[in-house]
């Protein structure tokens, strides 16, 4: 296992401020999923908060809970678990992977390292893994902090690149407020590994491609959706005037000379029972 250096600081600059975070940045967290404090929640409790080096710390000796008692974190400085508050107003500091399908930590780790060029990571077995049955969660500090859509974009792309080399990842992790649960042993089976010498990785940059990839992939399915949408309008518009067509020609040949049959309210269907109202001479 490799030994850990002194973390190092990231600086932004955004529209003429500096924005410095480090390892020690606060990110919100709980204990058990019903740890809440959204509004409308029937028990809430404040959230509390974890830094990427109390992660490192529990890494090395992990807890021994139950589910119900393990705490989770989201890797965003914003106190909420709403995912349209951290997509619109999140700032993530981190970025994570789930392997459920007997992924082992050698094997993640290994490919993380492919894809990042040796770029820091945490990677540990998960409650439910067992030595014939291997589940590992990976976590892997950023360069810059980062906004929620475009974290969940550069999410959907590290998933991509580890599927492509068969290790199958668990695409709930790239929702915006998903419960990524920290380091919690299995009292028969636990494995970790991870690297830490300042390289943080810088997802915008070394994606770039892929990120260009995914934004005309997203604009032609914006594209096709609208033409779908624009086609069922006007077939919904041709039902309508065909409904009245249908309508008139039935008030003329059912009609009587005293009454004919008006329905209540005009819809894509023909509504019964109807009301009758008496005829003008």
């Amino acid at each position: 296992m490799a030994q850990m250096k002194k973390p190092t600081a990231a600086t932004v600059g955004s529209s003429g401020n500096t924005q410095v975070w480090s390892d020690s940045t606060p990110m919100i967290s709980g204990f058990g999923a019903y740890h809440s404090n959204e509004s409308g929640c029937k028990n809430p409790r404040p959230y509390v908060t974890v830094t990427l080096a109390e992660i490192k710390q529990m890494v090395l000796n992990p807890a021994q809970v139950s589910k119900e008692q393990a705490q989770w974190f989201i890797p965003s400085s914003l106190l909420s678990r709403s995912h349209s508050e951290q997509l619109e107003h999140g700032q993530f500091v981190a970025g994570w992977q789930d392997f459920d399908q007997n992924a082992t930590v050698y094997d993640v780790a290994t490919r993380w390292m492919q894809v990042s060029g040796d770029a820091d990571y945490l990677c540990y077995a998960s409650r439910s893994s067992t030595a014939a049955n291997r589940k590992c969660r990976l976590i892997f500090p950023l360069a810059k902090p980062m906004g929620g859509a475009e974290w969940v974009m550069t999410q959907d792309i590290v998933a991509d690149l580890f599927d492509e080399a068969g290790l199958i990842t668990d695409r709930a992790a790239a929702r915006s407020g998903q419960l990524a649960y920290l380091p919690n042993r299995n009292p028969d089976f636990y494995d970790a590994d991870y690297l830490w010498d300042g390289h943080h990785v810088d997802l915008v940059t070394m994606f770039a491609d892929r990120i260009g990839q995914k934004h005309e992939a997203i604009a032609k399915a914006n594209a096709e959706a609208e033409v779908r949408r624009s086609a069922a309008s006007q077939r919904i518009r041709w039902r309508k005037c065909s409904l009245r067509l249908v309508m008139t020609e039935r008030v003329r040949t059912s009609g009587t000379r005293s009454q004919r049959a008006v329905p209540t309210h005009a819809t894509s269907r023909m509504e019964w029972p109807i009301r009758l109202v008496p005829l003008t001479r």
